[in-house]
């Protein structure tokens, strides 16, 4: 409490012996430098070194000697050590050090998001480290291992064989076979977040794969991660498995190799520090480091949030990505697969077999030449030769696949009814008064924009 007084102490000393304010802009000069400085070392070497509670009593021990300084200084411009205050000091720290200890169940316990102020007892805390970013603290409990950090559990992993898994646990390895499945010739992934290390685990299991890298701004994290091996033994052992610790903004303003696809699992969105890997500028710069034809994928948790929030990610998703699609992996949680719609024939397999195939065009083939190269909208054009593709592909496959036929026959059939359905409903209605065709023709036509008429045309 009565750090903030040190400043204000020296200025009143100074004023006191005649100093002008030349010496008082210096100590406030000092003042933050010493801030400055004083963060960098206790970010890079008091915490991860010296732990959060060593870290804490050398600042306030710190401190006290500077006020021991001070009140040395005070007794008419005579020197004289304040004996009894020095002692109360010096034993007030060795009684923090000695017989002071941080209970790893409260300091993992997450007491801003649960009422219970404590890990419950049939919790056992397997690791807990202070890094340079969060406290990051390993628990099990009846076989389930999580990864906390802050008190958050951010991951969750079933070690006993044939249980049934935690309700996160499905959705990591989904974060990494769903785009695996869309994109199955990638060749280079980049996955943001290490968490439990499961994601990255199962992207290593498919063998065309030449490189995953795994960017975790927190290395805490990947040392408590360690114990969940042997869930998660290739992104450790896997020689193609590389870690990045620094920052996903940093790494990707620097990194100049593009990605075939790009998984991002940070926690939620408003976690302190993660909010800002769902905006707009975030997906901007995720976009420009996609291959030709790759797909980002988004997990997005539901829990703990409101629509709002959700949908201005989906509107900064939605700004940087032509396309995209929402898959529920579980009840709390969205696995969202990012794209552009730029080759129409990535969904031949999807609609090879589809009664209607509806698709915007946006721009014509002018308007698509003279926006020139890069990921951009379909133009009429490409979509009229999609479905011709479609089509012959469908008919070359008829005579090895005879359900096809089979199918192609009652989708005919279902053609011909609806069509004599039509008939019938025109013979009923043959004395009701009507509006003319061309009346309607006419009367849009005048509004027709030129650009919708060349779509038309192209599409035809």
């Amino acid at each position: 409490f009565l750090a903030g007084t040190t400043l204000p102490l020296i200025t009143a000393m100074l004023v006191r012996a005649g100093h002008g304010e030349k010496s008082i802009g210096a100590v406030y000069g000092a003042n933050t430098v010493g801030a400055i400085i004083g963060v960098a070392l206790a970010v890079h070497v008091g915490l991860p070194l010296l732990g959060l509670k060593v870290a804490l009593v050398a600042g306030a021990a710190l401190d006290m000697g500077i006020g021991l300084a001070l009140l040395s200084r005070s007794s008419g411009g005579r020197v004289v050590l304040p004996w009894a205050p020095a002692g109360l000091a010096t034993a007030a720290v060795a009684g923090v050090l000695l017989f002071v200890h941080f209970d790893t169940g409260l300091m993992a316990s997450g007491v801003f998001r649960e009422s219970q102020g404590f890990i419950r007892r049939s919790e056992d805390v397997l690791f807990h480290r202070d890094g340079k970013t969060a406290t990051v603290s390993v628990t099990m409990e009846h076989g389930i291992k999580g990864i906390r950090t802050n008190g958050k559990v951010d991951a969750t992993v079933q070690t006993v064989p044939g249980a049934e898994p935690p309700l996160d646990e499905p959705t990591q390895t989904m974060a990494a076979a769903l785009p695996l499945l869309l994109k199955p010739d990638a060749r280079r992934v980049a996955n943001i977040g290490f968490g439990s290390g499961v994601t990255t685990h199962v992207l290593l299991s498919l063998p065309t794969l030449d490189s995953v890298d795994t960017i975790e701004i927190e290395a805490a994290m990947v040392e408590g991660a360690r114990r969940f091996r042997p869930r998660n033994e290739r992104a450790f052992a896997d020689p193609r498995s590389h870690i990045v610790i620094d920052d996903a903004k940093t790494f990707f303003a620097s990194e100049r190799r593009p990605y075939d696809v790009i998984v991002s699992e940070p926690s939620n969105p408003w976690v302190s520090g993660t909010a800002s890997l769902f905006t707009s500028e975030f997906y901007r710069l995720v976009h420009r480091h996609l291959a030709p034809g790759g797909i980002f994928m988004q997990w997005l948790q539901l829990y703990e949030t409101d629509i709002s929030l959700v949908a201005s990610v989906m509107q900064a998703l939605g700004s940087q990505f032509e396309d995209y699609v929402i898959y529920a992996s579980t009840d709390g949680d969205l696995l969202i697969v990012a794209g552009d719609n730029d080759t129409p024939s990535l969904l031949a397999a999807q609609a090879s077999n589809a009664d209607v195939l509806v698709h915007e065009a946006t721009y014509t083939q002018a308007v698509l030449e003279k926006i020139g190269p890069g990921p951009q909208h379909s133009s009429a054009q490409m979509v009229a030769a999609f479905a011709r593709e479609v089509e012959q592909r469908h008919v070359d496959d008829e005579a090895e696949q005879p359900e096809r036929h089979d199918h192609q026959a009652a989708r005919q059939e279902r053609r011909e009814r609806s069509q004599q359905h039509v008939h019938d409903r025109e013979d009923r209605g043959a004395g009701e008064q009507r509006l003319p065709v061309a009346d309607v023709d006419t009367r849009h036509d005048h509004a027709r924009d030129p650009q919708a008429e060349q779509v038309d045309q192209e599409a035809q």
